[in-house]
């Protein structure tokens, strides 16, 4: 059973009459990330973020509803109600009557909320929400959950569990001797640099060693995806599932001088992965991107355009920008060196990878490789051999 931060993703979106007005994380809109944590009062951590309703008047987001895997934060009329999702025993949806200070009755829309230590009404001024299913919405996670903890809605798999990280590069272990029956010194070269970049230990490189020592004994694809999905944090499993088909495309492509996501490997194994054309297109464009950036063909302009581009397409297939990039850059940057080279960059420490799929997130996922970028990552700003060699 999926847990608490994967159902409220995928299931918050419905208690808005339209889905524009509700911002599912990574999808939320830097602005109004801002303003909500603000607005709301929220001291938590700004990646366990779930989801924004904005049923502000000015589509501001600091009226509505914030929520994380532990708690929802209700803010109507400029009043703040928190509630801790653990305390919550039932929800009602109910029609609430007000005086004013005339004796004017009113009669809103609420959901009576009945926690451990009191019941507290969500009173809603806007007519966008559904009140009805919000009590539903609710109810199903009193009921339906035990476990109610905030994540980070986007963590590189290299800070991820060394099983899961150690049947990921199985998969790619898997397709190096697909082709021919053995791993080359070409492939090889591969999968040490993915090993480094998801920070494999000592015990680890030794496994990966002995499984690639014999390949009768490979494990199935099915079992390896198995394990990965059993491993994934809370609401990841589409996205480390994309970054097994864009490392899958981009060792391939190193290995042909081809970028395509058209190859008989991966469409083997995309039957097992989440995986559509849109995302495999995404994946390619990534690389092809990250590629001519890294070999200079773009103008600081044309970077500039190919971040706006990139981070569009991934909003129009709505995926995760950062779930390319969970393994870290092509050009061999980890996906903790790009976010930690952020601040070298001028962009200060708001961005953990959560983050990557924001605007700002998309232009440090490539501007991280951009000639000048690349320097700073380097301590290099003359040889372009060394830079080069250092990166790969």
């Amino acid at each position: 059973m999926q847990g608490i931060n994967a159902y409220i993703k995928a299931n918050i979106s419905e208690l808005v009459d339209n889905e524009k007005l509700c911002y599912v994380s990574p999808n939320i809109d830097p602005k109004k990330l801002k303003n909500a944590i603000n607005a709301f009062n929220y001291d938590g951590n700004e990646e366990s973020i779930l989801a924004i309703i904005d049923t502000s008047l000015m589509k501001t987001a600091k009226e509505g509803a914030l929520i994380t895997g532990q708690q929802l934060i209700w803010k109507d009329w400029g009043k703040v109600t928190n509630i801790e999702l653990a305390d919550i025993q039932l929800a009602e949806s109910i029609l609430k009557e007000t005086k004013n200070d005339k004796g004017k009755v009113k009669t809103e829309d609420a959901v009576r909320v009945t926690c451990e230590a009191e019941a507290v009404d969500l009173v809603g001024s806007s007519t966008m929400i559904d009140y009805d299913k919000l009590a539903q919405f609710l109810n199903t996670i009193a009921n339906d959950f035990d476990s109610y903890e905030e994540q980070a809605q986007m963590l590189p798999i290299a800070d991820l569990d060394e099983k899961l990280k150690l049947a990921y590069l199985k998969i790619i272990v898997n397709m190096a001797f697909d082709d021919d029956g053995e791993v080359d010194d070409n492939e090889f070269t591969q999968l040490l640099e993915l090993m480094s970049r998801l920070k494999i230990s000592h015990e680890g490189r030794m496994a990966l060693r002995e499984y690639m020592a014999d390949p009768n004994v490979l494990t199935p694809e099915s079992e390896l995806i198995k394990v990965i999905d059993e491993l994934s944090p809370d609401g990841m499993r589409e996205s480390i599932h994309i970054s097994i088909a864009k490392d899958l495309i981009h060792i391939h492509s190193a290995l042909t001088d081809t970028i395509t996501g058209d190859f008989d490997y991966l469409n083997k194994v995309r039957s097992a992965l989440t995986v559509g054309d849109d995302e495999i297109e995404l994946a390619v464009d990534a690389i092809k991107n990250d590629k001519k950036i890294l070999d200079r063909e773009y103008t600081d302009d044309q970077i500039t355009a190919s971040i706006k581009d990139l981070s569009a397409k991934a909003a129009a297939v709505g995926v995760p920008l950062g779930a390319v990039y969970l393994s870290g850059s092509v050009v061999g940057i980890s996906a903790a060196g790009m976010t930690s080279g952020l601040a070298t960059l001028g962009f200060g420490g708001a961005l953990g990878l959560s983050s990557m799929a924001t605007d700002i997130g998309a232009a440090v996922i490539l501007g991280v490789v951009a000639y000048r970028g690349v320097k700073k990552f380097t301590q290099s700003a003359t040889e372009e051999g060394d830079k080069r060699r250092e990166l790969m």
